[in-house]
């Protein structure tokens, strides 16, 4: 049987990014929305392809982000709703990077750009000031050096005003990526969930407007600490209060016990009775520390995000445990293997790099089987290959409130 080779977006260097004015529109729109306001970034993802070294952009969607106040290096996304949204457009269009509002690059971006690094080859960052007419430049990392180098950053920029009905082409700038771990990265986003402290609060009049109580709660809980976020249930058609408990979120030293004190206290006529929720973190409910909550994420993402090739030729006649270690030793120099299955005249090897298929496929074919005195022949499997299913216990992380 013939080798059958995959496409993959290379990591070769990127001469050109296309941004589709659709795509422009949708950031701006997404911006004015829920952001414009609180001065803060908007940040998402991009789709589209690759090849020839030209990226071109012609979808997006927005992920929700979150910046750490208390480290201006770090920055989290939610990952769960980024797999859910990533999902949607399989078949469609690939990630080829994400974007930011900036309106420039921020201390974190490099620290973010890591944890994308891990869903994409190559991904390109695309930075878009929104408020001085849609100046667009583009980055992609430089892994082999330690630290940003800003001299070595091409010095173009393309202004696209009032929506033209044109692409916008960028000259993609170099940036570098430090040495950022996906399993480090996985647990910095769990500790900065962890010391969150969220409460129930109850009591209310269910016929308050929702931005009353919103902002009655913000004040009165203030003197806690860092009032983070409030969600009061809402009906989706009246917008009028559908619940008696709000989840209030907090940070700072002491402010679970500072929210507890406060219980009974009076909120304006209305007696607040609050009491401490788990963690948003589903994985951190089960008393693992952050670094096993991390490193057990890590492990079933890579599982998840696999792909895998169909490998036959070999010694039927050999038991299962001898098969998995023969294509073990076989195929380990091409990459990570996250799993191997054994049937009764096939094997699926499933590998974690985007480029681990091609270099496996390769390693099959007649001239190199000659030379290795090997017979696997190897078939790339179509993608998706499997879906696992993550119940409520699962360590996937991903905040809920």
């Amino acid at each position: 049987m013939d080798v059958t080779e995959t496409q993959q977006i290379t990591a070769r260097t990127i001469e050109k990014v296309v941004v589709h004015p659709l795509v422009l529109r949708n950031i701006v729109d997404d911006y004015n929305r829920v952001a414009k306001e609180s001065g803060k970034r908007v940040v998402g993802v991009l789709l589209g392809g690759s090849s020839n070294g030209i990226v071109h952009v012609i979808n997006s969607y927005p992920v929700p982000f979150k910046e750490d106040d208390k480290d201006p290096c770090r920055g989290f996304f939610d990952h769960k709703h980024h797999l859910s949204m990533l999902q949607r457009f399989h078949g469609i269009n690939d990630m080829v990077g994400w974007y930011s509002t900036g309106p420039e690059l921020r201390d974190n971006d490099l620290y973010v750009h890591a944890q994308f690094c891990h869903y994409a080859p190559n991904p390109v960052l695309v930075v878009i000031d929104v408020v001085l007419g849609i100046p667009t430049n583009a980055y992609y990392t430089m892994s082999s050096l330690e630290k940003i180098e800003k001299e070595v950053f091409v010095r173009e920029e393309h202004l696209l005003s009032e929506f033209q009905d044109t692409t916008t082409e960028i000259a993609p700038k170099r940036m570098t990526l430090g040495g950022v771990s996906f399993v480090d990265a996985m647990e910095s986003y769990m500790e900065f969930y962890k010391n969150q402290v969220r409460i129930s609060v109850e009591g209310y009049d269910i016929s308050l407007r929702p931005v009353d109580l919103d902002i009655s709660l913000v004040k009165h809980f203030s003197s806690c600490g860092n009032v983070e976020f409030v969600k009061v249930p809402r009906d989706p058609v009246t917008n009028a209060i559908s619940g008696t408990s709000t989840t209030v979120v907090l940070r700072g030293k002491g402010a679970a016990e500072k929210a507890l004190a406060l219980n009974g206290s009076d909120v304006g006529g209305w007696r607040a009775s609050v009491k401490i929720l788990p963690p948003a973190l589903s994985s951190l409910r089960s008393g693992l520390t952050t670094r096993e909550a991390a490193r057990q994420y890590v492990a079933h993402f890579k599982r998840y995000m696999s792909r895998g090739i169909t490998v036959k030729g070999y010694d039927y006649s050999l038991c299962e445990a001898d098969v998995k270690r023969a294509l073990v030793n076989y195929f380990s120099s091409c990459g990570e293997i996250t799993d191997v299955f054994v049937f009764k005249r096939r094997a699926l090897v499933y590998f974690f790099e985007y480029e681990a298929v091609e270099s496996a496929l390769k390693v099959c074919r007649p001239s190199q089987r000659r030379v290795t005195g090997t017979c696997f022949r190897a078939r790339a499997m179509p993608i998706p290959k499997r879906l696992i299913v993550y119940g409520p216990d699962s360590c996937l992380a991903t905040p809920t409130y």
